[in-house]
């Protein structure tokens, strides 16, 4: 499974640095997005509010494998505000599928893509409330990681040369977590406080789900 990703970067990167006649028998891409995207946690405790919209920007590659089909890479970050709590910061990645049904006349394409990745997130520190003495107090930034099933459908148009825009909304479904970021009963931020025992926060729960609405560039041919 690990050779799978490893190999499409090199083929990728192959065929970008090839020279131009050779590289003009390879269909391949690469694109990077920005937006907006909201993701939605469950399980968290009573009282927890629902993670905020934050930016959201992703890379990704693909070469041709079949007429329509694309497999590749991708890269993506976002930053998700969580109120009453420290704001969390994604850095996921995997595989990336593309594909692209001759549906409607050019230059105009639809797409769909899906993939598997997984990633690292982190909850900043923060100074939030006790409800003790005192009343407030900074609480440590904690870590973990997810696995992630990506999944869009989007619009491109050729705008001149090898370049296309395009506007995607995605979905991303998580499918396992580990670490303290989402560890309901150990894993919580704590604050230490004078003359009194370690006060843990409430339990921000896991990422079940995020949405996004992006728009982008792409090198294609």
């Amino acid at each position: 499974m690990k050779t799978l990703p490893f190999a499409c970067a090199v083929s990728l990167g192959t065929a970008w640095l090839a020279p131009a006649p050779a590289r003009a028998q390879v269909n391949a891409d690469v694109g990077v997005s920005a937006g907006v995207m909201k993701r939605f946690t469950t399980g968290s405790d009573q009282g927890v509010s629902d993670p905020g919209f934050g930016p959201v920007a992703q890379v990704q590659g693909h070469l041709a494998v079949f007429p329509m089909f694309r497999v590749g890479l991708y890269v993506a970050y976002d930053h998700s505000p969580l109120p009453h709590a420290g704001p969390r910061n994604f850095l996921t990645g995997g595989l990336h599928i593309k594909f692209t049904p001759p549906l409607l006349p050019a230059p105009w394409k639809l797409y769909a893509a899906t993939g598997f990745g997984g990633g690292y997130a982190e909850a900043d520190s923060y100074v939030g409330a006790t409800y003790t003495t005192p009343p407030t107090a900074p609480f440590s930034s904690i870590t973990g990681g997810l696995l992630e099933i990506p999944l869009a459908i989007g619009i491109a148009r050729k705008v001149g040369g090898p370049f296309e825009l395009y506007a995607e909304l995605g979905g991303r479904f998580g499918v396992a977590f580990f670490g303290n970021i989402y560890d309901s009963q150990n894993g919580q931020a704590t604050a230490t406080l004078p003359n009194e025992p370690v006060a843990p926060a409430p339990f921000t729960g896991i990422d079940s789900f995020a949405l996004s609405l992006s728009v982008g560039v792409s090198l294609t041919d």
